[in-house]
């Protein structure tokens, strides 16, 4: 379980760096977030925050007894939940937040999460089938984690769409960045 715990949480830092770079390129936002990338200590909290919130996530859903229920959790936090925080932080650190507004955040998170629940479940296929590493006694089992990981994502969304208004986030984003960002509207 620990190799477990390792593997998922390196895997969420690095899915927040690639996407700390590759957002503003996809949302045609390069130029005006060239240099507004965040911090180095910025970036150092967010990977801190993954870091503790991938494990203490981990750690819970492993100390459920029933192992289809602790499956479950594992998946709705560690995979949806933290997959969502990783994407709040990356487009926050990135300089995008406030440039996109809440709807193009949501719905790209939304599938950004999806896609990584489906690259999870392809690669547990793989090493099932290949390399004799056992998950799933079922074809059912990858449903379920999927529509947990939606949970999960839902869950987090939630979270920082209503308990962070975009207006703060505006003003932390042009303070925090100086003269750099200049007038962002929602």
């Amino acid at each position: 379980m620990s190799l477990l715990i390792i593997w998922i949480t390196v895997a969420q830092v690095v899915v927040y760096g690639l996407l700390t770079r590759g957002l503003p390129a996809f949302f045609n936002q390069a130029r005006e977030c060239w240099g507004v990338s965040s911090s180095r200590h910025r970036a150092v909290q967010s990977i801190a925050l993954i870091i503790a919130v991938s494990i203490g996530s981990l750690l819970l859903s492993s100390s459920v007894v029933d192992p289809e229920w602790s499956n479950r959790l594992q998946h709705a936090l560690g995979g949806g939940f933290v997959s969502a925080v990783v994407c709040f932080l990356a487009f926050r650190d990135s300089g995008l937040l406030a440039k996109v507004g809440r709807t193009r955040f949501a719905v790209s998170s939304f599938f950004l999460v999806i896609a990584l629940g489906v690259f999870n479940e392809v690669a547990e296929f793989i090493l099932q089938n290949y390399f004799d590493l056992r998950f799933a006694s079922t074809i059912n089992d990858t449903w379920l984690d999927l529509i947990s990981n939606i949970v999960g994502l839902i869950l987090g969304l939630g979270m920082g769409i209503g308990l962070f208004k975009f207006s703060q986030v505006k003003n932390f984003v042009n303070s925090d960045l100086g003269d750099e960002v200049g007038e962002v509207t929602d």
